[in-house]
């Protein structure tokens, strides 16, 4: 005898009842059972299209297989995917299902959120992932205990809606006080049609290997000074002049000479000229060290930013004026005149390098003095504070994915809802396989085509393409290129009219062509890289158009 309640009394009995326990889901990868092994790549501009033609095919399986591991990298055999630049498409592939006998597929109608963070490996094994404050961007930071929580705070320290007030008054606290939220990247669920095919809930999100976010310090600074002053254990002291390290006395190139701005002589070296225009395997003494001067003015100006406001310039500009260089001397060979040398590098730079008279004109030292071991160490260790204050203002903000070395890893997630009086909750996959990201030159795509215009019609084309040129450039362009070259003209004038030049872009990438080919062939006399830098193959020629048959 079977007892039956009568509906009404079920009904209360199951309302008292706890709640069925949710069971738990799966996000792993589509079509293998290989862990990690989530992207797949795509050619050309229709990859969604062609992804879902692959999803509907009888052979689903194997096409996606041909799809995965497609590019690895030299040297290290790890995966290495190709940026937008190639003309090819990295996709995540998902399926996501219950943990019940058969893996029945998620309802598609359950899941509330999706989506997925690419994650970069560091070198000591830590995850970092790419992280905002409001619109503040923080840059790689590392992933601590939040690794597996959600990576949307708002979501993060979501409460259900039958949640006790304390509850909620807790949450809205670390909401407040956790508002870095991780990059996150669209995980779409495909079309039913795709789904039903395949008796999956199938999710697919493209993976973002390039971007033009920026996070300050997100590179990792660079001290020069760090290693010390000393070349063996810091291999940046060996790219100082020998002019901001420990040395004995030397003479200078044409000592005692007036020095003033000199037109380049190719066959000539004089005092006066840009001494970077001299060769360091000149053949007289003089321009050798003429050279080695250019190079430490160059150095000072340029990469220890000697003029600016750097500590590793005023700590330079302090050594150099407690140096005293020798000017002229007597009958006896003794000192009378000297000229400190921060005074002497502060006219040198400008008269030598910028080609600029200086008021009082400038006269070559007849030597630098021997510079002993505390101050050639107080210079070496200003010229890399220098270097690295100069370092930082270029390399300050990097790019998302600058790292050409860098690894990084996929990984997908799910929110599920199972009802407006339960919590959400976050199914995570299984981090992606390791990759690379290939730079923007190291393309495996086909080639862009450019079609160069035929000789016959040269005549026929019209410039498409204006240059403005202010009155000095243009008085400039319109001087005699053999003055320019010995220097004769003085400055052109800013005064006058301004011109406006006009050429043809087919034109120019043709002439630019023929150099670019010419070039090749004289370059190859070292590189020897025609053999694959170049490839030519035979097409049939046009034929020229029929009027038979027609008007």
């Amino acid at each position: 005898m079977t007892a039956t309640l009568h509906p009404a009394r079920a009904r209360r009995m199951r309302q008292k009842l706890p709640p069925r326990p949710h069971h738990a889901v799966e996000l792993r990868p589509l079509g293998t059972n290989v862990p990690g092994e989530c992207i797949v790549s795509y050619s050309g501009d229709d990859f969604i299209d062609a992804l879902m033609a692959d999803l509907q095919a009888d052979d689903w399986q194997s096409r996606l297989a041909g799809r995965r591991n497609v590019r690895r990298r030299r040297g290290t055999g790890r995966l290495e995917l190709s940026p937008p630049v190639h003309r090819t498409f990295q996709l995540c592939l998902f399926e996501v299902h219950c943990m019940t006998p058969g893996l029945p597929p998620v309802d598609p109608k359950k899941i509330v959120g999706s989506g997925l963070v690419v994650r970069r490996r560091a070198g000591d094994g830590r995850d970092l992932a790419w992280k905002k404050a409001g619109e503040e961007v923080l840059g790689w930071t590392p992933v601590t205990g939040e690794g597996d929580l959600d990576p949307d705070p708002l979501q993060r320290h979501a409460v259900a809606a039958n949640a006790a007030e304390l509850t909620r008054i807790v949450a809205e606290h670390r909401r407040k006080n956790d508002m870095q939220r991780e990059e996150l990247h669209p995980l779409q669920v495909a079309p039913p049609e795709v789904c039903k095919a395949r008796g999956k809930t199938i999710l697919f999100g493209l993976v973002p290997v390039a971007s033009d976010e920026r996070a300050p310090g997100n590179e990792a600074r660079i001290d020069f000074a760090a290693g010390g002053t000393d070349p063996q254990s810091n291999p940046y002291v060996g790219t100082l002049s020998p002019y901001l390290r420990r040395r004995g006395s030397i003479s200078m190139p044409y000592a005692g000479e007036a020095l003033a701005p000199t037109p380049f002589v190719p066959t000539l070296v004089r005092a006066g000229m840009n001494p970077l225009a001299a060769s360091a395997k000149g053949v007289t003494l003089d321009e050798r060290r003429y050279h080695e001067l250019g190079l430490f003015l160059q150095q000072l100006s340029v990469q220890v930013d000697f003029f600016g406001a750097s500590q590793g310039a005023a700590e330079a500009r302090a050594v150099l004026a407690g140096l005293d260089l020798p000017m002229r001397v007597d009958e006896f060979g003794r000192v009378v005149a000297t000229m400190p040398a921060l005074d002497w590098i502060g006219k040198a730079i400008p008269l030598l390098l910028e080609q600029k008279p200086v008021a009082g004109g400038l006269t070559m030292p007849l030597s630098w003095p021997a510079i002993d071991d505390r101050t050639g160490d107080a210079l070496t260790s200003a010229a890399l504070k220098g270097l690295t204050t100069t370092f930082d203002s270029f390399h300050s903000d990097a790019t998302r994915f600058e790292g050409r070395d860098w690894l990084y890893r996929a990984r997908g997630f799910v929110r599920l809802s199972h009802g407006p009086d339960c919590p959400v909750r976050l199914a995570w996959s299984d981090y992606s396989k390791p990759f690379h990201i290939a730079p923007w030159w190291d393309s495996d795509g086909p080639p862009t085509k450019i079609a160069l215009p035929v000789l016959g019609d040269l005549r026929s084309i019209k410039p498409n393409v204006a240059f403005e040129m202010p009155p000095e450039l243009a008085a400039l362009m319109n001087r005699d290129p053999l003055d320019s070259l010995k220097g004769e003209g003085g400055e052109p004038s800013k005064i006058g009219l301004g011109w406006l030049c006009s050429f043809s872009l087919p034109i120019i990438t043709l002439c630019a062509f023929i150099v670019l080919n010419i070039f090749l062939s004289l370059f190859n006399l070292f590189f020897h890289w025609m053999l694959w830098i170049k490839i030519c193959l035979p097409i049939p020629a046009p034929q020229p158009a029929s009027n038979e048959g027609g008007p």
